[in-house]
Order: C-alpha cells, then structure tokens, then sequence
C-alpha cells in the first residue's frame, strides 16, 4: 500500500472561527464523568482510522496532518549523509592499510638494501623471519629409555635422529610416496625376488647394505626395523654395486620396507656423525648437514620430575610427553607444544559376514552419527584425535551429519518404527540391531563403547554393548558372533595393512582394490595403495574413532618443529634451531 494515504475527512476545510470555538468548547471538560486518560482520548478519536503505515504530526491547531511525504524526505536525507560518513570512515581505513603496506615493503627494501641475512622458518603455525643462532648445540631429554643402543631399542625419536647419520635405501613421505636415496634401481624378477641396484653417489657398498640387514635380524623384535627385515630369507652379492634379495613370502609392500638406517664406514656424506655413546646419553656432530645445530644431544632420564626440571632450567630445549601429569609438571613457564600420532588408535570394526554390516547404508549411517569430536573432547582432548583410516599419515573424511545417516537409510528404502529403522524384504523383516563388543578390562573403550551406543540411537540404530573378558571377546570373533567390535591398534609408517584385511574386506568394491595392491609391481604400488585407501574411505570399511598423540615440547626460544608427525619430527633439522635475540 502507498504511505500517502488519501483520507477526506482529515483535508476537510474548516473555517477559523469555528476552530476556535470548538477549541474552547473542548477546554470544558467534565471532571466528575471524565478520566485521567479523557483528554488524550478525545484528542486522538477523530483520527483513530489511520492506518499504522502513515506517519501522524500534530500541528499548531491540535489538528492531525499526514506528514508522509516530509518525514520520507528526512529518511532519504539521512540515508545520503550515512551513506557519505561511511564512504569517509572506508577511504580512512583504506589509507591506514595502504600506509602500513607501504611501510612493510620499506623495512623489507631497507632489509634487502643491507643484505642482512634472513631465515625463513615457521613456528606456532605461523610463518615468520627468524634468524637463527649458528653453532647452537641442541639438548633432547628422553625420559626412561631403554638403551641408547639404537639396534636394541624402539624409540623412535633415538631411531629418527640416528637416521641422520646413516643412509637408507629409500624413504617416504605423508603421501607415502616413495624417494630413492642409496637405492638407485630396484626390479621385481618374481613375487619372490628383487634385485637392487645402489646409486653410486654415496658411500655405502654393497657389503655395508647386507651387514646391516644381519644385525637387524639379529637384535630381534626389540629393533624397531625388524619386521622390515624379517621376512628376507636371503641376500646375495651380484656386483659392487648390485645385490639379490629373496623373501620367504610373497610382500607387495617391500620395496616400502627398505628405508632402514645403513651404515657405513665412509662418513663424508652423514649429515652428523656419532660423537660419544654411554648409557645416559649421545651425542652426534655436525658432518654435511646445512643446519644451524652444531651438535643434537640426547639425554636419558630415568625420572621424569629430573627431567622436567632441567626443561624449566634450561638445561634441555625438548623433551617428549605422552599423559598430562608430565606436562602439570612444567606449571607457568612459557614453551611451545606440537602433536603427533604416536601409532596407537580405537577403530570400530566389523563383521563382514554380518548380515546388517555388510550393508553399505548402515555402515554410512553409522559413521555419520558418530560424533568422534565429542568423544575425543570426553576421553583425553589433550592427547588426542580423530583419525579416519588405519594410516599413520592420513586425513580425514568423515562428518558428523545426523541429517545424512537417516537420509542414507531412508534412501535404501528403511524406515522408523518405535524409534528403529526396519525394513520388508520379501519375507523377511529386518531392524536395525547390532551387537558391539568391547573388553570389559578397558575402562576407556567401554566409555567410548557407550558413547557410540547413545549417539547411533538417537537416529534409530539400536547398539546392544557386549562387554566382556578378553578370552570371552576372541570366542566370539572367532566364531563370527558379533556385528561391531571396538579395537586397539597400532600404526606406523608402514603402509602394510594386511593384517585388517579380515574386518576390513566388506564387498567386492574392497577386495578388487585390495587384489589389486596384492598383484603391484614397483611401478604400481604407490597408485594401487592411494586407491586402497580412496575405497576403505568411500566404502567406510572401518570407522577410526581416535588415534593417541605425543607432544613435542620445547622451549619458547627454539623453532622449526612445525608441521611434525610420527617419525618426522626432526624432518626439516635445517629449520630447527635457536632464534637470535
């Protein structure tokens, strides 16, 4: 409706006597029949029919004018001189951004201009220009380390910086593909045998390549490459530069398996070499490597609070913590902290014979309402994470969409009865029911076995939770008497999996792209295992539910520990260092 409003009787002419008269007569007012509302009302009931979108103004003879027009006018003047102060308030700010960028670039000219030398590393996720220190000698605090024999020992960070002053065959990276280093040439003769070709840049020989391979077979599984190395049956010089290796069974995943440490007795191209070793510490120094770290000291504590308390004092720069009553220890003092997965996870696992698990919708619709965030949050927020599939480096795919798992299930023709989905199949009535096992022993997975059961009813799945001893749970897993099971299992980089195949092999879609990666040449097998994991995603072959974290602690003064994980944390040593006050 138009604001201007056409209404006869408020333009009616009236003549100024009249007004007056009428103005007097209306000052008489009966106070014994009147109100104290009286007067307003009786000024206001001749106009009362106007509608609420007309803009009413009393003027001077107490008569109602429609004052549309001018109040619209006003509005719009308003609006221009709004429109006009923010168009200020934007050239403002714009001149501030323009002046602060213009001010940048000069420092970074007048940088340039001296040549003062600048080193780009990033730390608290953030990239920033840091000068590093030269020369500076790195403290590592280990705490309760077995040996510092790193043949006899499992810790990966003693592993990882022993790895700088060796050579491996080959080494990988998050996407797992795969760089040659020593190695300069494999071929596959048979699913049996590989004949390997060293790149005669390094030192190592050939000689160096097969001693090693004894003494790790030799430590047994207390070294952390052994299962690497335990299925060759046998290695064979062929030339200075060339060796065969024979398995005992077949692997696709070998050429994987050879990026364990080679030594050598030639050390010019170490990046560090082993200075001194007793049964508190090591100490390497500085060979080829481009860092700034003159030497990386690792340092056993065999008490933790010890430890600590040297990090408070400076006297070590990292140290790695693994349950939140280490870091408390630390209380007020400014550090910095970066996670990795340490190789323990919580999946939830199927029965592949189960007639309900077998079915991709349900399989979906359980992801989907499963809200891993919230069981983290619950569980152990401060060394924790979602993980979605069985590898160590991994991303993650699945959401929490309470809307999409009853849409799954709603699309495959199921619906909800008395809360649960079912479902007609000829004969043949179905509900959505499933038996969940978990070790009545684990207090944690019992929680999270709860959780899973109360967020998966609320769309209508039922979850029966089965809690049970350990030797009651593998009857049932061996008998195939259960849908779900919730599972402890360790990760590292080796993409092997071979062991889930049994929980993980729930229809044709999986196992053509396991057989697949099963029958890889050298060519292949990077493509093949990419494809694997694209399928156990899309048909959600598992549902990992958290994986465990270790912190990297270090002091506020040291950067470079961005972007670490399992077995890399010291993987950019070139950026890791003291920065220059």
């Amino acid at each position: 409706m138009d604001k201007k409003i056409i209404d006869a009787s408020r333009y009616k002419k009236i003549s100024r006597s009249k007004l007056k008269k009428k103005r007097k007569s209306s000052k008489k007012i009966d106070l014994k029949n009147s109100s104290v509302g009286t007067s307003k009302t009786m000024l206001f009931s001749k106009n009362k029919n106007i509608p609420t979108n007309v803009i009413a103004k009393r003027n001077r003879y107490d008569r109602l004018i429609d004052n549309t027009v001018k109040e619209e006018k006003k509005e719009k003047t308003k609006e221009r001189i709004k429109k006009k102060i923010s168009i200020k308030n934007m050239l403002k700010v714009a001149g501030v951004v323009i002046g602060i960028t213009l001010s940048v670039i000069g420092i970074k000219f007048l940088l340039s201009g001296n040549r003062i030398s600048i080193k780009t590393v990033f730390s608290d996720n953030e990239s920033k220009n840091e000068e590093l220190v030269s020369g500076y000698n790195l403290n590592i605090g280990i705490s309760k380390l077995d040996t510092t024999d790193y043949l006899k020992s499992s810790n990966i960070i003693l592993n990882e910086i022993i790895n700088k002053t060796k050579t491996s065959l080959v080494k990988m990276n998050k996407d797992y593909k795969l760089e040659y280093i020593l190695l300069d040439k494999i071929d596959k003769e048979s699913d049996l045998v590989y004949t390997i070709t060293l790149n005669q840049v390094y030192k190592q020989t050939v000689e160096d390549v097969i001693s090693e391979i004894e003494k790790i077979k030799k430590s047994g599984e207390s070294n952390i490459y052994f299962s690497n190395v335990s299925n060759i049956k046998t290695v064979e010089k062929l030339s200075d530069i060339k060796l065969k290796i024979e398995l005992n069974n077949k692997d696709p995943f070998f050429v994987y398996k050879l990026n364990f440490p080679i030594s050598s007795n030639d050390t010019r191209m170490d990046e560090y070499t082993v200075s001194e070793t007793n049964s508190d510490s090591i100490l390497l120094k500085k060979n080829t490597s481009k860092s700034t770290l003159d030497s990386i000291k690792l340092k056993n504590y065999q008490n933790t609070d010890d430890m600590v308390e040297d990090f408070r004092n400076g006297n070590i720069d990292v140290f790695t913590a693994s349950s939140d009553n280490i870091m408390q220890l630390i209380g007020k003092r400014e550090y910095n902290v970066k996670k990795y997965r340490d190789g323990e996870t919580v999946f939830l696992l199927g029965n592949k014979d189960s007639l309900l698990f077998k079915r991709k919708e349900v399989r979906q619709a359980i992801a989907y309402s499963i809200n891993r965030d919230e069981i983290v949050k619950n569980i152990d927020m401060k060394f924790s994470e979602v993980i979605d599939l069985p590898y160590i480096y991994s991303d993650i795919k699945y959401k929490y969409d309470l809307y999409a798992a009853e849409n799954v299930l709603l699309l495959e023709g199921w619906k909800k009865t008395g809360g649960i989905y079912n479902k007609n199949e000829g004969y043949e009535y179905k509900k959505i029911e499933l038996n969940l096992l978990v070790n009545a022993d684990d207090e944690t997975k019992c929680k999270i076995a709860d959780s899973i059961k109360e967020m998966v009813e609320k769309i209508g799945i039922r979850i029966n939770v089965l809690k049970l001893s350990e030797q009651e749970l593998q009857d049932k897993i061996i008998n195939k008497d259960y849908d779900l099971v919730l599972s402890t299992i360790y990760i590292n980089d080796n993409p092997d999996i071979s062991f889930l195949y049994d929980y993980i092999n729930v229809d044709d879609i999986t196992n053509s792209a396991i057989e697949n990666l099963n029958n890889s040449n050298i060519d292949n097998i990077q493509d093949n295992l990419n494809n694997l994991k694209d399928v156990l995603s899309q048909e959600v072959a598992c549902i990992g539910i958290l994986a465990k974290n270790t912190n990297v602690v270090y002091q506020k003064y040291i950067t470079g520990f961005d972007n670490i994980s399992y077995f890399k944390v010291f993987e950019n040593i070139n950026n890791i260092g003291k920065i220059k006050e």
